[in-house]
């Protein structure tokens, strides 16, 4: 890994939040693919499928506009708990590294997260045999981890690029 610096929380508030949207969005679009292809097979296996093909396919563009809001909304939690654990980590440490931003953006959005796999684990408590709401939520917390370190570490990455272009240029300015 290069070395990439640090930024100030107050720089970052509207990268994170338009990342953490884009996210969101992308996850809850993923999430309709992905059923739509487990439930594409059984719908056309059906008799008459084939002539309500345009029902089914009005159904999914609708659930996939819904889920795309419910994305965006869901990556708040994240996008917050990232926020504000960047926040944190400049008041503790202002001199700490870029990877080091990085890691507490991950850390805090997991932590933003566990506020909606707790939702989940109440659904859990509800019925404990399904144990496929708690690989969910855990799965929910480390896709939220990684997706917002990997982001977060990019977006150093390219604030430093510019940073570094933009000074250039000045000076480049300065001695024509």
């Amino acid at each position: 890994m290069r070395k990439i610096s640090a930024q100030s929380s107050n720089r970052l508030l509207l990268p994170m939040g338009a990342l953490a949207l884009v996210a969101g969005v992308a996850c809850g679009l993923l999430a309709v693919v992905l059923m739509w292809f487990s439930s594409r097979d059984e719908a056309l296996a059906e008799p008459g499928a084939v002539t309500a093909m345009g029902g089914f396919w009005l159904e999914y563009g609708a659930f996939a506009v819904n889920a795309a809001l419910i994305g965006g909304g869901v990556a708040l939690f994240p996008g917050l708990g990232a926020f504000a654990a960047v926040f944190i980590q400049e008041l503790k440490n202002p001199d700490a590294s870029g990877q080091r931003q990085a890691l507490w953006a991950g850390g805090g959005a997991s932590g933003g997260s566990l506020l909606l796999a707790m939702v989940l684990l109440v659904v859990y408590l509800s019925d404990p045999s399904d144990h496929s709401i708690l690989y969910v939520a855990s799965g929910f917390v480390l896709l939220c981890f990684a997706l917002t370190y990997m982001l977060m570490y990019v977006l150093l990455g390219y604030l430093q690029r510019r940073d570094h272009r933009t000074v250039k240029n000045s000076l480049q300015a300065q001695i024509s």
